[in-house]
């Protein structure tokens, strides 16, 4: 079964809450055979307990596993009780025997069972001997002493089994317990950093804003204190305002001039690159004429040199003509 991720959920597969419900839905429960009981009246029984409190378990989760396993324990108990009645209908077909093959006295299914389990709980195996427990009662007496101190052994090591169960039923539940008080004190950790951070953001805040207040305070003073002068310094240097007109439209007048003359330059750049750009487009043109007269010379050339054959060339070609004429002169064969 998975997590729930409902807020408020606890992980119910691996809590104490869900053994404790469903130890109580077994026969000598608190919840057996109670299936009419409310899950309100139910639960108000058990928030109370320390494995309900330890991660807090939630009305609406309660209440829901609560009606599972009453589910499950119902079918579980009807299956026990069909066969608890075909067991003692062959039982009656077969009835039980109390003497084995051997003719000899079954001890589980006699009455010195029962009273050996009562010695045994009230511990008399510790401080008498074999023979004395054999001694003590008539039931015993039927068994020889050599089997009987074997059930001793053997009722003894039952005991030790149910109380190993018990054993490891508490260690789990305390497993549940020191794992949900790691989580919890990590939360409580996690808190406690995130209280000292807001704590330090806090002074830190604090600090910045007294410390605005007192610049500010200083500002002030110093103000106040060198205010006057700087006043007599402005007043001083006032001007009136025809002055302040006509130095603007000088500066004015100067920035006109300023760009009528980078205009001209601007100008004047620009046709000297045009210029060039010509010169430049014209001595290319002239450069391609030249290449292409060039290659259709070079063209003309090596075909005048193929038709005429050079002085190498000549004797080689004396003497094929020779050997033609031969060939030619000499008569044909019949």
């Amino acid at each position: 079964m998975p997590r729930s991720r409902k807020p408020g959920w606890i992980d119910w597969v691996n809590s104490a809450a869900r053994e404790i419900i469903l130890e109580d839905l077994e026969p000598g429960g608190f919840l057996h055979d109670k299936n009419d009981l409310e899950a309100s009246k139910v639960w108000e029984f058990y928030k109370k307990l320390p494995e309900f409190k330890g991660p807090p378990v939630v009305f609406s989760q309660f209440e829901l596993r609560l009606r599972d396993h009453r589910k499950q324990a119902t079918i579980r108990h009807m299956a026990s009780k069909r066969e608890e009645i075909m067991m003692q209908n062959d039982r009656k077909l077969y009835p039980e025997q109390l003497h084995n093959h051997n003719g000899e006295l079954i001890f589980a299914r006699h009455p010195a069972n029962k009273c050996l389990q009562e010695d045994v709980k009230a511990k008399k195996h510790m401080n008498m001997t074999p023979s004395q427990i054999h001694s003590s009662r008539s039931e015993y007496k039927v068994f020889d002493l050599k089997m009987f101190n074997r059930r001793i052994n053997q009722e003894i090591r039952r005991v030790k089994f149910i109380n190993y169960l018990e054993w490891k039923r508490k260690k789990k539940r305390r497993k549940f317990k020191e794992k949900e008080e790691k989580v919890q004190g990590k939360k409580q950790d996690k808190r406690k950093k995130d209280a000292k951070k807001m704590q330090e953001r806090k002074t830190t805040e604090d600090k910045q804003k007294a410390n605005e207040k007192e610049g500010g305070k200083k500002r002030k003073k110093e103000k106040e204190q060198d205010g006057p002068h700087k006043k007599q310094k402005t007043v001083r240097k006032e001007k009136p305002r025809t002055q302040k007109k006509q130095k603007k439209n000088q500066l004015s007048c100067k920035d006109s001039k300023q760009k009528k003359k980078s205009n001209e330059r601007r100008e004047s750049i620009n046709i000297k690159a045009k210029t060039k750009t010509e010169k430049n487009k014209m001595k290319e043109g002239k450069k391609r004429k030249i290449e292409k007269e060039k290659a259709i010379s070079s063209k003309k050339q090596k075909i005048h040199r193929m038709e005429k054959p050079t002085t190498q060339e000549r004797p080689k070609m004396n003497q094929t003509v020779k050997k033609i004429q031969k060939i030619r002169r000499s008569p044909r064969l019949s």
